[in-house]
């Protein structure tokens, strides 16, 4: 008869109730606890532990303080942890241990048993740590390794977790976490350097440039022979104070005289600095100073012959800026002969060569191709042979095919037009490029432009449309301006023309804005408007470093002597009008000798009688003739300048406070003069350009 229920749990052990035999195991497990506390690892103890874990009614908390005691007294306790592993699949110590055990000859093997005690334990930093050791030994990405030290965090808040996660949210580009993370390790410990080093990049990336340079210079403070200098000298780059970085170069080359690979890496950032400062100047001698430093520095650089394809770039990049000036412009940069450079086709030949060592250094980067492309342009537009423009056009093909970007494809887009336009391609494959360049990036003004220019040429209306978008985009394009004032004098708006060819040359002169200004200047002379001050080029200084891109003869120079003249430049004018070498500018040189009160010879020139005799005159004679009002308009305004430049007997040029003068007191004749009676009307000022264009376009 079977046995009713109650009477069933009835003969069975309460389970609060322990028997002798688990009491004696308990008993010998805390001995072996304390044991291995006190680092007590004897032969009894040894002994004790291999009859509790070789019993057999030994449980699975048995044979693990056991194997515990045998990898302390290092021996193998593999096969009582397999053993306790399988009376327990839940242990999470068990498999821990195993991993432990095997993580040198079996790592696969250790990581699927870490990841297990991690999965049972999630909250173990003892798990996780040696789990994440191990992935970092296997080289593990940072975003597999990610996921269990933010589990982690969640609990615990140790200082070596806060690190390995902010190194984990840099290599993942979490710069914000990374950031919150670095600032609470600083503030624990402000003494350790590399963590503030972390700190100052993590905010260099993140784009807080002057919180990454104080985190720098505290570095620099602490250890001024620090390495972070030079990171340092990149970021003030980047926040645009040049003086700065230029001291902190001087610094370092100061301190660390040796050619090591630092003080190369020292001297590149010295060159970009200059590019960039060389990007923000308008003087011609300042120009001519930044670039003679930056051919010594790149002397010094590639002597060493790097393996960095950015030192031939910029080699690339300063020979390209120096082969837009003349001949002598290019002397006085005083190149190493080694380099084989005197004038702009050397240059660009040599620029192509850098060009092409950066490009084999790095043969997969999209810029290098772009940059020897143009380089090959350059060179196709001073010797004038197709098979540079043909090169070129291979370059841009090769990189518009490696390119993923579409705003760098569309720039790609835009000089393949250049290059295939040169080459003599048709002109449905030239606008075909200009349509691609805009569907990649519509806000693209060089290409808006262009193709303003193949309308224009090809008498399309839209051209007008173009312009006006283009110059939306980049206000500060120059040549874009000087085109649309072309564009302008072609439908007859020749006071627009001059307003556009204006604002070309106030934003970047060149030579085609200089003859396009004196052409509308000298029209609007013969046509009985005076030249005005209020209406000439504010800043003619920065007009006069055209001279040095041009070759002596240019005709060039004779329009740029013509406006030096009529701003008041007077010995500049003479210098100008003499290196133009031209039968043209005889009569304009005579004529600004006149004012300076040069000899000329005893006969004045036809045309110049009138300003020869007033050259003569005393100042009173010369006051009481401008009175009389017996001088017609076009004279009024090279009189008065004769008054104003006048010393007793002799003329002499004014300097710039004088002349500032001058110019406000011969504007304030002019308007008195062309607002007189006998003159309303027909020598009215024009309208500000600004209202002009306004009206156009409504």
């Amino acid at each position: 008869m079977a046995d009713s229920p109650s009477d069933t749990k009835a003969d069975e052990p309460s389970e609060d109730v322990e028997s002798p035999e688990d009491k004696a195991r308990k008993l010998k497990r805390e001995s072996l606890s304390r044991a291995l506390a006190e680092s007590r690892i004897d032969e009894a103890v040894l002994k004790l532990a291999d009859e509790l874990g070789n019993a057999q009614d030994a449980k699975c908390e048995d044979k693990l303080i056991a194997a515990e005691v045998k990898i302390a007294a290092k021996q193998s306790p593999l096969q009582l942890l397999v053993e306790a592993g399988k009376l327990d699949v839940h242990c999470d110590r068990a498999f821990f241990l195993l991993g432990k055990l095997l993580k040198a000859k079996n790592p696969a093997k250790a990581k699927a048993l870490f990841e297990r005690s991690v999965k049972l334990a999630p909250s173990n930093a003892e798990y996780v740590r040696e789990l994440d050791d191990l992935l970092v030994s296997k080289g593990a990405s940072a975003l597999e390794r990610l996921p269990y030290l933010e589990t982690l965090s969640e609990v615990h808040r140790t200082e070596w977790l806060t690190e390995r996660l902010a190194r984990l949210y840099l290599a993942t580009n979490n710069y914000i976490k990374a950031i919150n993370k670095l600032q609470l390790l600083t503030t624990q410990n402000p003494n350790c350097m590399q963590r503030w080093g972390l700190l100052a990049y993590a905010y260099q990336q993140n784009g807080h440039l002057k919180a990454a340079a104080e985190s720098y210079k505290k570095i620099l403070t602490a250890d001024p022979d620090s390495h972070h200098a030079i990171s340092l000298i990149r970021v003030l780059m980047l926040l645009k104070d040049y003086e700065k970085a230029l001291e902190q170069c001087a610094i370092w080359k100061a301190k660390h005289q040796d050619h090591s690979e630092a003080n190369i890496v020292v001297d590149l950032l010295e060159i970009q600095i200059n590019a960039r400062q060389y990007a923000g100047v308008k003087s011609a001698e300042e120009k001519q100073l930044i670039l003679k430093n930056i051919f010594h520095l790149l002397w010094n650089v590639i002597s060493e012959k790097p393996p960095y394809s950015l030192a031939y770039k910029l080699a690339g990049d300063a020979l390209l800026k120096a082969s837009v000036f003349n001949a002598g412009f290019i002397k006085s940069l005083e190149i190493n002969p080694s380099w084989d450079v005197t004038c702009r086709v050397s240059a660009a030949r040599q620029a192509s060569f850098y060009y092409l060592a950066a490009l084999k250094i790095n043969h997969n980067s999209v810029l290098s191709w772009y940059d020897l492309a143009i380089a090959l342009l350059r060179q196709f537009k001073l010797e004038n042979n197709k098979e540079f423009a043909e090169k070129s056009a291979l370059c841009l093909k090769t990189a518009i095919g490696m390119s993923k970007n579409s705003a760098e494809k569309s720039k790609l887009w835009t000089v393949l037009f250049e290059a295939l336009r040169y080459s003599g391609s048709s002109d449905a494959v030239q606008h075909h490029c200009l349509c691609r360049a805009l569907q990649l990036n519509k806000k693209n003004a060089a290409a808006l432009v262009r193709l303003a220019i193949f309308y224009f040429v090809h008498n399309k209306p839209q051209s007008h449309q173009c312009f006006e978008r283009a110059l939306t985009f980049d206000p500060y394009n120059s040549p874009a301006w000087c085109a649309w004032a072309e564009h302008a004098r072609q439908n007859n708006a020749f006071y627009e023309a001059e307003s556009l060819t204006r604002q070309a040359l106030t934003f970047k002169p060149n030579s085609l804005a200089v003859r396009l200004f004196c052409i509308y200047t000298i029209y609007n002379i013969h046509n009985g408007k005076p030249f005005d001050m209020l209406t000439g080029i504010q800043d003619f200084p920065s007009i006069l470093a055209v001279r040095d891109i041009v070759d002596p003869g240019d005709l060039t120079l004779v329009h740029l002597g013509v406006l030096a003249d009529l701003h008041g430049y007077y010995e500049e004018a003479v210098e100008l009008l003499e290196a133009a070498q031209n039968t043209v500018a005889d009569i304009h040189l005579k004529r600004v000798k006149i004012k300076l009160g040069l000899n000329i010879g005893p006969q004045p020139p036809k045309g110049l009688g009138k300003l020869f005799k007033w050259s003569e005159m005393p100042i009173e004679m010369l006051n009481y003739e401008l009175q009389t009002n017996k001088v017609n308009i076009k004279l009024r305004f090279s009189l008065k300048c004769l008054i104003l430049a006048n010393l007793p007997g002799r003329l002499r040029l004014f300097d710039d406070r004088r002349r500032g003068e001058a110019q406000r007191e011969v504007r304030d004749a002019l308007q008195e003069t062309l607002h007189a009676s006998d003159c309303r009307g027909k020598h009215r000022l024009p309208k500000a350009p600004a209202r002009q264009l306004r009206a156009r376009a409504s």
